[in-house]
């Protein structure tokens, strides 16, 4: 037998704890047909029993006002959707009983079979409260309440068997006088057996699953008996408060405990109006900190294994265009991919870390009243943190914010926030442009990178600022919110989330890098020119005729002496040493030249050059055009790019690798300038630009889908290319 249950509650009554308790590893994340809100499947069997267990966002009760609660109201009461269950499980914090049972009641009158979960019982015993479960059925007219503890499993084995085994639920939901004949013509009109869904249909403004010609109905309905749909809604909720009151009463006892709790003695502190702020900036820093320095050895590690497969698989195949293919496109490609996984899974898990503790709660409400000037909401900063790690789950977070203006401001601005994709970028960069020393306790660099993410954060601020006006709205929206109490994180949890992040940026972000690899690679290596074949003849015979010109000379005698002084390090070098190294260093020269040759003469060289104009006044030569175009698919194809076009070997964070790239750019001369191709100048540029510009196709993609327009996604890409140029623009003028 195939049994679908839906997982319903609250949020933050731990629901993903126990859907994860419930499902193990046999889940899978993805999207609801039609709409972005995330959509979350598990399995498990039971005997001869199938359950399919889909989680569904957390909302409060069954009037929607977001997105995520809109989906939750479709799938409980159209029985023509796909997701439409058999059974349902609503998820209760036993701790805050009340706030749960409301939406547990709507849930049962829909006339599903509904068990009631009392999760967290343990934070319920902490406060003193005992929970009479079998006068607490009895009230709600169900056979059954489960008390579980996701985080110790307590429960968990009864729920599973309980889920699988028949269950009986009474909707008891009596329609208010005054709207009976209303009711009793929509269930005619629909032919709609339970009256409370017939009920919702009076006090929905929209359900997007009924045709046009059925909402005419209604409205014709609402006219004919002076229907107020909000009216409505105020009259049931209040109605089912004074009924929960007494059942609360009658099932629980508390215990008179005036000692504070620890959540109480942490919040004095950590939502202190001052102490909160920088406690909350000191961690953010922490996380700053642990990206740059944490994630330098795993990524020197992964560089290094894709290194010498490429140089393996090089010498193992036939010389010729697959050689190229494997080990100069699609190993560096996949290489590019996996040396970010470092930084994505710190980042992940400290912002997982962050929300299972409870914390994140407090971030959302310490931020509220400061993002309030800006047209912004404490809601918006999930979204904008999410933009730390990726501006498309963080554009679709946005979805929970229930004021239409605010979570459109939100949508816009959150691409200004520096996400994984850019961390390649800047670290190159910042490596190369600023010293690697300390100030005080504090790397200089990782101070430099911190900088760049401010910039992001004022960024986002001022243009929800400046949009805010234009962008109008016909009501104020106030922030509800309830603290969760703080917990110990189920490294479960976290490891689920970490994981599935890193699954989609390998998954998402991966096949553009590397399909945009390999693009380059070909680009690269093929071209139209009528000397193309003939590139390494034509530099051999040069060199001969008429020598390395002083540039290159000067380029061998800086290598020839980095090196030489790496091996005098550890002892005597000889004569034939010193001139077998010279040679060795002549040649990498030679080939670093026909390279070059190649590439200008090839297709990727004739795109170069035909955008050179348009980046020539932000101090760029054509080679970075073609990184800056190339990055418009993945801002992380920039630095490969860079390494292709200008032949700078492995780029990682290595002293000896960044020693090496400097010396190579600094004898990179561009043309149009006569400096080096990244000085200060021309690197603070580079750094401006890609914190401004939307270079991301995929976001793009998700605000269209978000926004139903592509009014949007063209306003943003207009206003924050045009930003960054005319940044990136100033701050080289000024520099140079």
């Amino acid at each position: 037998m195939n049994l679908k249950v839906a997982l319903v509650g609250n949020p933050n009554v731990g629901k993903t704890s126990l859907f994860n308790q419930l499902t193990g590893l046999n889940q899978k994340v993805g999207n609801y047909p039609g709409i972005t809100v995330d959509q979350k499947i598990g399995k498990w069997k039971d005997n001869e029993t199938s359950v399919q267990l889909i989680d569904l966002p957390g909302t409060y009760s069954l009037f929607p006002s977001s997105k995520d609660e809109e989906l939750v109201f479709n799938v409980l009461t159209d029985k023509n959707s796909q997701y439409h269950p058999d059974k349902v499980v609503v998820v209760a914090d036993a701790s805050s009983l009340k706030r749960s049972l409301l939406l547990f009641q709507q849930v049962r009158d829909l006339g599903l079979p509904t068990l009631l979960v009392l999760n967290m019982i343990d934070e319920s015993e902490k406060k003193g409260q005992t929970i009479n479960t079998e006068i607490l059925a009895k009230s709600l007219g169900i056979s059954t309440v489960i008390v579980t503890n996701a985080r110790t499993q307590r429960g968990i084995a009864e729920l599973k068997k309980t889920i699988t085994t028949d269950f009986n639920s009474t909707p008891d939901f009596v329609i208010p006088f005054q709207y009976r004949n209303a009711v009793e013509e929509v269930q005619q009109t629909f032919h709609l057996q339970n009256p409370y869904i017939a009920w919702h249909y009076l006090t929905q403004k929209e359900i997007h699953y009924l045709h046009k010609e059925d909402i005419v109905k209604i409205e014709d309905i609402y006219k004919k008996y002076q229907i107020i749909p909000k009216r409505l809604q105020v009259k049931e909720t209040i109605d089912r408060y004074a009924a929960i009151d007494t059942i609360v009463n009658q099932s629980v006892e508390i215990q008179d405990n005036t000692k504070p709790s620890l959540t109480d003695r942490l919040d004095a502190i950590l939502v202190h109006k001052v102490w909160g702020v920088l406690i909350f900036l000191g961690i953010l820093f922490v996380v700053f900190q642990a990206l740059f320095t944490w994630s330098s050895v795993p990524m020197d590690w992964i560089d290094e294994i894709f290194g010498n497969l490429s140089g393996w698989v090089s010498q193992q195949l036939p010389a010729g265009p697959l050689n190229s293919l494997v080990a100069d496109g699609i190993i560096p490609g996949i290489g590019g991919v996996l040396i970010f996984v470092p930084q994505i899974v710190i980042l992940f898990l400290f912002l997982s870390l962050m929300e299972e503790s409870g914390y994140m709660s407090r971030a959302v409400f310490l931020m509220d009243r400061i993002m309030r000037p800006f047209g912004l909401s404490g809601k918006s900063v999930v979204p904008l943190i999410s933009g730390v790690a990726c501006a498309i789950p963080a554009v679709m977070a946005a979805r929970n914010i229930e004021n239409n203006r605010e979570r459109l401001l939100t949508v816009l601005v959150t691409p200004f926030m520096t996400c994984s994709a850019r961390l390649p970028v800047y670290a190159f960069v910042i490596s190369i442009i600023v010293p690697n020393g300390y100030w005080g306790i504090f790397n200089i660099q990782a101070l430099a990178l911190m900088c760049m993410y401010a910039l992001g954060v004022i960024a986002a601020l001022l243009g929800a600022f400046i949009l805010k006006h234009c962008i109008k709205s016909d009501y104020k929206s106030f922030l509800i919110l309830e603290m969760p109490n703080y917990k110990i994180p189920m490294w479960k949890n976290v490891l689920h989330s970490v994981r599935e992040n890193v699954q989609s940026f390998i998954l998402g972000a991966g096949k553009i890098i590397v399909a945009v690899t390999i693009l380059l690679w070909f680009l690269g290596t093929h071209g139209s020119h009528e000397d193309f074949g003939q590139v390494a003849e034509i530099v051999d015979r040069d060199i001969e005729l008429n020598g390395f010109s002083p540039v290159n000379q000067q380029i061998i005698q800086d290598e020839y002496q980095f090196q030489l002084e790496e091996l005098q390090k550890n002892h005597a070098v000889s004569q034939t040493t010193k001139d077998s190294l010279l040679y060795e260093v002549r040649n990498t020269t030679k080939e670093q030249i026909i390279q070059s040759e190649k590439l200008q003469k090839s297709y990727l060289g004739a795109v170069g050059r035909f955008i050179e104009p348009v980046v020539k006044p932000l101090g760029y030569d054509w080679k970075m055009g073609v990184g800056l175009v190339a990055s418009i698919a993945a801002r992380e194809v920039f630095v490969g790019t860079l390494a292709s076009i200008y032949s700078l070997g492995d780029v990682d964070d290595s002293a000896q690798s960044r020693v090496k790239i400097k010396h190579r750019l600094e004898h990179e001369i561009n043309p149009n300038t006569g400096k080096p191709i990244i000085n200060k100048a021309s690197g603070a540029s580079l750094l401006v630009f890609y914190a401004f510009a939307m270079q991301c196709i995929s976001t793009l993609a998700a605000v269209r889908r978000e926004t139903k327009s592509w009014k949007w996604p063209m306003f943003q890409l207009l206003f924050m290319s045009g930003l960054a140029y005319i940044s990136a623009f100033l701050v080289y003028q000024f520099m140079s």
